[in-house]
């Protein structure tokens, strides 16, 4: 039988075994896991015959008043950027006019963002389980951008010296279904901690529910294809490590049960389901006009 060590609510370390009809006992301490069976189209976990909708599609519902304005400016650095290139005779005036009509491109710079961060955000995570596998990780076949955020997270590892258990594992609620992957499990001074990393500028009150989510998951699927599962740790703290070129900053957010963000996450888990039933209302001809 194999055994996860969790903290029991008195700080006592217990060794609790997981045997009930979400899966079968598995074997932990150890970082880096099978990740959960993802349908990326549809947003959605399976676990067995179940399927979990994702914690990020749960907070999707959620207003990010910030977004469009992230948007139109990445947007508007893009046009700026192909006039400098004019200026500097790289273009020729037809081709910046080109360029400028093509609005399927202009508009997609923010994507384009978005899968440079992607590159940033995977080079972070294998530090991480590099680190927690083997105590450091050797970064130096890395360049650019990419380097740099590699050399500050694992800059933050050697400083704090965590003991990671577990990353890049997915978590599931049985009762909401619901699922997500989060990023890490670690013990800080002692103290049992979920992290997510985020190479974002700073953290965000969407990130409280985010952690809110995990923290509150009902077990960690193991292993998708023999369906191992393990129950969910007790977890004392809970913050995100914003990584940026010149150093990290962990952000801690309360997601205790006393806290309001789990019953925020919850509501947003009901919008999200109320949003798929896709109501229509129906036309009362008897109080309608055409003029």
């Amino acid at each position: 039988m194999h055994l996860l060590k969790t903290q029991s609510q008195q700080g006592e370390t217990n060794l609790m075994p997981y045997e009930n009809q979400v899966g079968q006992t598995g074997n932990s301490g150890r970082a880096g896991i099978n990740p959960g069976l993802r349908d990326e189209d549809a947003g959605m976990y399976r676990w067995k015959d179940r399927r979990y909708e994702s914690v990020s599609s749960c907070l999707g519902v959620v207003a990010k008043p910030a977004l469009p304005y992230w948007a139109a400016k990445v947007v508007a650095e893009r046009v700026k950027e192909l006039c400098e290139k004019r200026e500097r005779n790289e273009i020729t005036g037809t081709q910046l006019l080109a360029m400028l009509k093509d609005v399927e491109t202009i508009k997609g710079a923010p994507w384009e963002v978005r899968e440079d961060k992607r590159a940033i955000g995977s080079a972070t995570h294998d530090v991480a389980e590099t680190y927690g596998r083997h105590g450091d990780a050797d970064i130096s076949a890395l360049t650019g951008d990419v380097a740099l955020y590699a050399q500050s997270v694992l800059g933050w590892f050697r400083h704090v010296q965590p003991e990671v258990e577990l990353t890049e594992c997915t978590v599931y609620h049985e009762t909401m279904r619901y699922a997500g992957t989060l990023d890490s499990i670690m013990r800080i001074n002692g103290e049992r901690w979920l992290i997510d990393f985020k190479t974002s500028r700073d953290s965000y009150p969407i990130n409280q529910l985010q952690l809110a989510a995990y923290r509150h998951a009902d077990f960690i699927g193991i292993d998708p294809e023999t369906w191992i599962a393990e129950p969910m740790p007790i977890i004392q703290r809970t913050g995100i490590l914003v990584i940026q070129p010149r150093g990290c900053d962990l952000i801690e957010w309360d997601t205790s049960p006393e806290s309001q963000a789990f019953g925020a996450f919850r509501a947003a888990r009901r919008l999200l389901k109320w949003q798929k039933q896709r109501v229509v209302g129906a036309r009362n001809p008897a109080l309608s006009s055409r003029i």
